[in-house]
């Protein structure tokens, strides 16, 4: 289940090995003070508004899955 209170996203690839490894975010750093990569810099995360992506109603009543059940029944 996704919390519709996130304020900050990113998003990371990381391709390659060795000294052909690459890696991409969608919110890079690119002001040259860090050499190597570090996800956990949350203030280089971009804002996203969750609530323009989930759908009305989302997170308000219970999700069924037909396979495994309502596994999530005592979290809401």
């Amino acid at each position: 289940m996704i919390s519709p209170d996130i304020t900050k996203f990113n998003s990371f690839a990381i391709h390659g090995t060795g000294d052909e490894r690459v890696y991409e975010a969608l919110n890079p750093v690119t002001d040259g003070h860090y050499e190597k990569p570090d996800f956990h810099r949350l203030q280089f995360y971009g804002k996203i508004n969750m609530r323009r992506l989930l759908p009305d109603g989302y997170g308000t009543k219970p999700f069924i899955d037909y396979k495994y059940g309502d596994v999530w029944k005592d979290h809401y």
